[in-house]
């Protein structure tokens, strides 16, 4: 007699998923993620995890799923999000995914500023023993430098990108400032007269 568990594939709602959040201004800009196996930390979890327990991975290279958020962002725009694409599992274990956006950094002085945090996924598969396996699956956003908005989300890894108008100081470095003239009438300018504005 054989005992097979099969694979486990995730795909459609239950593929791993990453949310884009714009805040002050809109733009059509895409923004691009990256979610890239971490053998270590799969390694060392209680019920490891390798490479070779995912299909279509390969031994001693790095395997890197690929999402875009493509959608136009009008300002005050809900979250939209993207899948990873389909995952098959082969082996039982726990699978660890580190989640960035791969977006090139903003110009400076554009305001804008953009998320820089890593958000992992849990993938913890296990054998049912009915010859079937089975996969759960775990966002951690709960991480420093993260929007408070995005550490409450539990059903995607979820980034935020902001905008916000730089401050100008007038005055200084070349930039007019507030000019006052004072007209008297009636008398002559005398010493010690002065007025506050």
């Amino acid at each position: 007699n054989k005992y097979d568990h099969g694979t486990v594939t995730l795909s459609g709602d239950s593929a791993l998923k990453v949310q884009k959040t714009v805040t002050g201004a809109p733009t059509d800009a895409d923004f691009t993620f990256t979610a890239t196996f971490d053998a270590k930390a799969s390694g060392d979890a209680d019920n490891p995890g390798t490479i070779a327990g995912i299909q279509g991975a390969t031994e001693d290279q790095d395997f890197v799923l690929n999402a875009t958020v493509s959608d136009d962002f009008a300002e005050g725009d809900a979250a939209k999000s993207a899948s990873f694409g389909d995952v098959t599992f082969t082996q039982p274990g726990t699978y660890i995914f580190n989640v960035t956006e791969t977006n090139a950094a903003p110009a400076e002085g554009s305001g804008w500023t953009y998320d820089r945090t890593t958000k992992t996924i849990t993938v913890m598969v296990t054998d049912n023993g009915e010859g079937a396996l089975e996969a759960k699956v775990d966002y951690n956003n709960n991480v420093e430098g993260a929007a408070d908005a995005d550490k409450m989300v539990v059903n995607a890894a979820a980034f935020t990108n902001s905008y916000k108008a730089s401050s100008i100081t007038i005055g200084q470095n070349g930039v007019a400032g507030i000019n006052v003239q004072k007209t008297l009438t009636g008398r002559n300018w005398q010493d010690g007269d002065s007025f506050e504005f």
